[in-house]
């Protein structure tokens, strides 16, 4: 469909482009033939002579059109020619207008079939995330599965020894009965071999858990003072502002590679693969802000956020929502966030060490849970000191 249309507009631009130079051909003879007519003794120049007759020749119906229905000679000047030639003036203008919108119509079919291709794109990615995801899934259901099933069979085997064990015990029992009781087995061997099971459960559970830890960033953004931003304002307009900058932050989670979201009525936490991904995305989203509270938002108050970041070892799973994950990590983010300033980004001085001098981060006299804290504002300058 779109090489059809861009065919169709093609093949009017080169419609309206000919009636354009045609337009314009025709108003340059009928002026130059009426210039030449007053030339004297116009017989004695041939190729004159032949421009001004055949101008007369071929404007001769509408001449005479226009002297029928017009009074066009005043003071022995015919008007009627040069009426001709503003007619094909006209003409010519028209079209070249009808060009240039033409031009913008195919440079709007073109951009539409860049989005197009880029949405495919986009959606052809997240179709491979999502299969991608989906697979983890399924090895961690089926390594899962698998570790019940061993754990099931030790309990098993476990069960059947501790039997058989007690058979062998009733039988040396009923073979000694004659036997003083010091002969009998220990009271506490049962007890020892529940303990040593439950031991064992434990150790292979806990390296399963540490098999499954990532380790992984997190961004906590929060608008701030959101409820005095609505202060005043349409509910409808607040809640529309409000829709578009959490289109913004989805575009950033996306654009950066954002692995999981959980939202609050006005924050989010987000889980990155790495430091810099993190980063970036809260940098982007700083930037971005100018744009949107320019030409997006329609409430007075322009959007302002703090951003925290902090990175760790994390338990992580694909099948858990980002709402249900729980870790100091993930807290020390949100607290971050919390003592940042407006359209800030605080992260642990742990997290980014060896990269700081890459973002533009600088020290500030804080400490969040423990931890020095680094600081990044749009515009500021690389402290020198970074590099050490």
């Amino acid at each position: 469909m779109h090489w059809i249309k861009k065919a169709i507009l093609t093949s009017f631009a080169l419609i309206v482009a000919v009636i354009s130079r045609l337009a314009l051909a025709a108003a340059v003879l009928i002026l130059a033939a009426q210039g030449l007519a007053e030339i004297q003794h116009l017989s004695r120049y041939a190729l004159a002579y032949d421009i001004v007759q055949i101008s007369r020749h071929l404007l001769a119906p509408a001449v005479s059109y226009l002297h029928a229905n017009i009074p066009l000679v005043f003071a022995g000047l015919d008007l009627a020619p040069y009426l001709i030639a503003v007619g094909f003036i006209v003409v010519w203008a028209t079209a070249e207008a009808e060009r240039h919108h033409l031009r913008v119509l195919k440079w709007d079919l073109d951009e539409q079939r860049k989005r197009q291709v880029a949405e495919k794109a986009a959606e052809k990615e997240r179709r491979r995330e999502a299969a991608r995801r989906e697979e983890l899934r399924r090895l961690h259901e089926r390594e899962r599965a698998r570790l019940a099933e061993e754990a099931s069979q030790r309990a098993q085997a476990e069960a059947r020894a501790r039997e058989q064990a007690r058979r062998a015990d009733g039988r040396e029992q009923a073979q000694a009965s004659a036997k003083p009781p010091a002969s009998a087995a220990p009271v506490g061997a049962d007890a020892a071999s529940r303990r040593e099971h439950l031991l064992e459960l434990y150790a292979q559970t806990k390296k399963s858990l540490e098999e499954q830890k990532k380790n992984l960033s997190f961004l906590a953004v929060d608008v701030v003072d959101s409820t005095g931003m609505k202060q005043g304002e349409d509910p409808a307009l607040a809640e529309r502002d409000f829709r578009q900058y959490k289109k913004l932050v989805e575009r950033v989670i996306s654009a950066h590679k954002g692995l999981k979201a959980a939202w609050t009525p006005d924050g989010v936490m987000i889980c990155f693969a790495s430091v810099q991904n993190a980063v970036q995305a809260a940098q982007d989203l700083i930037r971005s802000l100018d744009h949107f509270n320019r030409q997006v938002k329609t409430i007075k108050a322009d959007f302002k956020i703090r951003c925290g970041i902090n990175a760790g070892k994390v338990l992580f799973d694909d099948t858990v929502p980002m709402e249900e994950m729980t870790d100091r990590n993930i807290d020390i983010a949100g607290h971050m966030q919390k003592y940042a300033e407006a359209n800030t980004i605080y992260i642990g001085a742990h997290a980014i060490e060896g990269i700081r001098s890459q973002f533009g981060f600088r020290p500030v006299r804080k400490q969040v849970d423990g931890h020095d804290v680094y600081e990044w504002r749009p515009g500021a300058s690389e402290d020198s000191t970074l590099a050490a």
